[in-house]
């Protein structure tokens, strides 16, 4: 092989590794989402101009009646991660919606915004390491995903259905982050 194809192949591939992330972070409390944001931007502040960050507030109904104006809550919400994200040159949008099924909503605006690249931002009260240990276990005991499911509580199986669904749905890269106790 020529020692101009050996460069050549060697740029091209550099490139690829350069291309631009169009991530999509979801998450449903603050202080995760400002992580998240906080994290996102250190990991491609070397990648091109063209990379963007969409910001999915995902609420409940009872998260929703305390937005008494949601422009003014977004701006409050975004505002670190909009100032840090223009900085280093990323496209920014933000979202906040009322959900009933974060998986859906998480797949569709992934691919509303042709993202490669998902980041869930979970609580460290709602998913934990002992529950998914707890799960894993529950699992291999009885062989089947819903069976071990039905042995936890609501909420710890919600969330680790939520979890497991969108992991098998999705087929873009997806990152899932525990806050638990995040410092800037």
């Amino acid at each position: 092989m020529e020692f101009v194809d050996i460069l050549l192949k060697r740029i091209e591939g550099e490139n690829e590794l350069k291309r631009p992330v169009n991530a999509l972070i979801c998450f449903s409390k603050v202080k995760t989402g400002k992580a998240l944001g906080a994290l996102m931007n250190k990991m491609v502040r070397f990648r091109p101009d063209k990379s963007s960050v969409t910001l999915l507030n995902l609420i409940d109904a009872e998260q929703a009646k305390h937005i008494q104006d949601e422009n003014t809550y977004k701006s409050e919400l975004f505002s670190d991660i909009i100032q840090l994200s223009e900085a280093n040159k990323l496209s920014v949008r933000t979202f906040v919606k009322q959900s009933e099924n974060y998986v859906e909503d998480i797949l569709r605006t992934a691919d509303e915004y042709n993202c490669n690249l998902v980041l869930l931002g979970i609580g460290s009260s709602v998913f934990n390491s002992s529950l998914w240990h707890k799960y894993l276990k529950l699992r291999e005991e009885n062989n089947l995903p819903e069976a071990a499911l039905q042995q936890l509580d609501e909420k710890a199986a919600s969330s680790l259905n939520n979890v497991s669904t969108l992991l098998a749905r999705n087929k873009l890269s997806t990152g899932i982050f525990v806050e638990n106790n995040y410092l800037d």
